[in-house]
């Protein structure tokens, strides 16, 4: 995510703040766990980010900004939208669209982007970058996002208070195409990519990391890989100021590439993995007052961020995050 628009979302998650799309109440179920994502069927539609997360820092945040929502189901048109899409630093603006008919679903599309919701809630995101870029990106230059985001309520997910918090969810890779000139790529610069970020924040006020925010990253497709990463990895993020632990992709997914355009589901505990990248940023000097017990999760985003010129499409369903 561009530095700009994490620096907003981490400034509105982990502050507690809850845009337009309704705070979740987490439901129990049967078996004890409390189901945290919101309307996983995208029901109450979408509402609609504007192209800019500096225009929604400098008027007032979501709910003054947001662009329109996009509605797919008549019986949910009573309710507000649990989920926020977010268009970053697209030329074309999704709002005002008219729904048609595709082969995912009821769609809504333009030339940099479609978000398609089928029957059975399968909801796929399309991204087309050739419509963005008037030039290889170079490095400094900002790229376009397609993110879907909640953020939790209650006060977040006390990890304190839970023995597990599973992670669930199936997705498809439908197609993704470089468009890049092999003189013009540059490892470094250009991908496409889906990662899901889970946001984190200390929140003991006794501790002297009272505040401190950590990004636990599940990246599960970048067009670089040859094969599913075994390993960790931290890195820093200049504009907020913030670490980000990406937990192995083949740790949670498999070894089995999205590039096959097969089904995949991921389901995992991830309370280990908190203390785990606790652990790895305790040898390197950082969070040291931080225990996982003093972590909640404040929210959560997944979806296409494309530093090259690629055209790509992917399918989510089954998504849940429960904690008990």
């Amino acid at each position: 995510m561009s530095y700009v628009a994490r620096w907003l979302f981490l400034l509105l998650l982990c502050t507690g703040w809850q845009g337009s799309a309704e705070g979740i109440q987490a439901r129990g179920t049967r078996s004890g766990y409390k189901e945290w994502i919101s309307d996983g069927r995208f029901r109450r539609g979408l509402a609609l980010s504007a192209l800019s997360p500096v225009e929604v820092m400098e008027h007032g945040g979501f709910a003054r900004t947001n662009q329109d929502t996009l509605r797919f189901d008549k019986h949910g048109e009573q309710l507000p939208p649990a989920w926020q899409a977010c268009q970053w630093w697209s030329r074309h603006n999704l709002a005002h669209r008219q729904q048609s008919s595709s082969p995912w679903g009821q769609a809504y599309g333009n030339a940099g982007k479609t978000i398609a919701l089928s029957h059975d809630g399968t909801l796929t995101l399309e991204i087309k970058t050739d419509s963005e870029y008037l030039h290889p990106r170079r490095q400094g230059e900002n790229w376009p996002h397609l993110l879907i985001q909640q953020d939790m309520g209650q006060g977040g997910i006390s990890l304190g208070e839970s023995k597990e918090l599973r992670l669930r969810m199936d997705l498809r890779l439908l197609y993704c195409e470089s468009l890049m000139a092999p003189e013009d790529f540059s490892e470094d610069l250009h991908t496409a990519q889906s990662p899901f970020y889970l946001y984190l924040r200390n929140a003991n006020p006794h501790s002297t990391d009272f505040g401190k925010c950590l990004w636990l990253g599940i990246t599960a497709f970048d067009a670089r890989w040859t094969q599913m990463p075994e390993s960790e990895t931290v890195s820093w993020d200049i504009g907020t100021q913030m670490y980000i632990y990406q937990i192995p992709a083949a740790s949670v997914w498999g070894r089995g590439m999205l590039s096959d355009h097969k089904w995949h589901r991921m389901e995992a505990d991830l309370l280990p993995w908190v203390a785990q990248a606790l652990k790895t940023l305790h040898l390197r000097g950082l969070f040291a007052a931080t225990e996982v017990k003093d972590m909640v999760v404040t929210g959560m985003n997944f979806g296409w961020e494309v530093p090259g010129t690629y055209n790509a499409a992917l399918q989510l369903r089954k998504l849940s995050l429960r904690s008990r």
